[in-house]
């Protein structure tokens, strides 16, 4: 599933079970959402949230560079 936007990400989550008042930090935790890396997310056996980047080596380089800036 290809989604362009983060509100639709966060919209998503909370269909699948979320919290809605945690939904919404993933557009944060996750730098690039909906832009230039694509996020996998899943939740675990125990029931955690838990998001994955797809990276190609230059979307690498991208979140790399944004996890230095926080």
């Amino acid at each position: 599933m290809n989604i362009k936007s983060p509100a639709a990400v966060v919209e998503l989550l909370i269909q699948m079970g979320s919290e809605a008042a945690i939904a919404p930090e993933i557009v944060t935790a996750c730098p690039g959402l909906c832009t230039e890396i694509s996020w996998a997310f899943y939740k675990e056996r125990h029931g955690w949230l838990c998001a994955s980047p797809a990276l190609n080596p230059e979307q690498l380089q991208i979140l790399m560079k944004s996890c230095k800036e926080i």
